[in-house]
Formats: structure tokens, sequence, C-alpha cells
């Protein structure tokens, strides 16, 4: 069992490893090509913090969220075990999810807060802030897929 240290650093290891991945819409390869959810998935499934067997996104495109008030993306990090937390009690390794559009449609996992790691078209996965550029403007949720904060 990992301590929350070793549970946390995992995943940001992890994430930092796809950085320079171009972005790609379903894609779900390092160094190929990913986009948001794929990558919160490939990145906690290679940490080993969620099943071995959690199955793959493969229906999540930011243009749901857009056109639709159902928040898949939510529900989607729900099922893989995160639990919704305050921003306070964010942490390395947790997840932000953006309100894009009617719905929670962008999603980037802590660094080490406020820094972010991110896929977005044209610029790929890659470090941020989390209020840089347009993400500044959006509302944003927490969630943890570590058990101690809540």
């Amino acid at each position: 069992m990992k301590t929350e240290t070793e549970f946390r650093s995992a995943i940001a290891e992890e994430a930092k490893t796809w950085i320079g991945t171009p972005y790609h819409a379903n894609g779900a390869v390092k160094g190929v090509g990913v986009n948001c959810a794929q990558f919160l998935y490939c990145v906690a499934k290679a940490a080993t913090v969620i099943a071995s067997d959690a199955p793959l996104p493969r229906w999540f495109t930011p243009q749901l969220a857009t056109h639709s008030k159902e928040e898949r993306l939510v529900a989607y990090v729900m099922s893989y075990g995160a639990t919704e937390v305050s921003e306070a009690c964010v942490g390395t390794g947790d997840i932000v999810l953006y309100k894009s559009g009617q719905a929670h449609g962008h999603a980037a996992i802590v660094l080490d807060w406020p820094c972010i790691i991110h896929v977005l078209p044209g610029h790929g996965c890659q470090m941020g802030h989390i209020d840089e550029g347009r993400l500044g403007k959006f509302t944003r949720r927490y969630f943890t897929l570590w058990k101690g904060c809540e």
C-alpha cells in the first residue's frame, strides 16, 4: 500500500512523462496523441492508482460539454473512485475539472499547486497554471483519488 506522498508523487511523475505529447481527440498513446480525459486515465493507470481493468473512456470529447449540460467528465472521474474536494484540500496528483461550456469539459492534473499539467488542442500536453489564459474564466471543481482528504 502506498503512502499519501508515494501515491501523489506517482501520479505527478507519470504526468510529467506525457509533456510534449500532441493533442489527439480520443488518443491515448504517450508521445503520439492524447486528449484530456484519456490523459487522466492513462496517467492514473500507469501510476497504479486505479484498477488495472478500468475501461478506457472512448466516448469523451470537449464538444460534449459545450453543447450538453450532462456532466460526463465528472461522472467519468467519479467512476474511477475520485471524490470531490474543496480547493483548500487540493494536492499534488489531484484533478481539476473546468466548466468550459454548459458542463465541465476540460481536465488537468495538479503538479504542485497552482501548477498543472493538461492537454490542449494545438498545444498538446504541457505544464501550466490553474488560472492561465482562458482557464481563469472557467469555474472549477476538484477531485482526488486519494482517500485521506475529505
